[in-house]
């Protein structure tokens, strides 16, 4: 039976505020991110696929479900990758909205 992988939310006193299931696409989360172009996405980094999954606009999302609406491989080098995801370079973009506080995934 596959498992229902599902994005947590809390405040920062610890009561949680809901949580909603990711892709099964994304099997193997390890991490996440705030897209640093857009504060209201968030990104998952994946170890087992080696990928970032974008989930936009749901950083206030508490509940239901989402597909991911864009994906990008890891460097070479970032094998098996623990922890956030890595965000574009330097000076690429610029954040558009204040971030929510957000959970890891489970």
């Amino acid at each position: 039976m596959p498992t229902t992988i599902r994005d947590f939310k809390y405040t920062i006193t610890g009561a949680l505020v809901g949580s909603w299931k990711i892709s099964a696409t994304n099997a193997t989360p390890t991490g996440l991110t705030i897209n640093p172009a857009n504060f209201s996405d968030i990104w998952i980094v994946d170890s087992g696929r080696n990928k970032v999954y974008q989930y936009t606009a749901a950083a206030t999302r508490t509940s239901g479900s989402q597909a991911f609406a864009t994906s990008f491989n890891l460097a070479t080098a970032n094998t098996n990758a623990q922890g956030i995801a890595d965000p574009p370079p330097p000076g690429t973009h610029t954040p558009t909205s204040a971030s929510e506080p957000l959970a890891a995934s489970r």
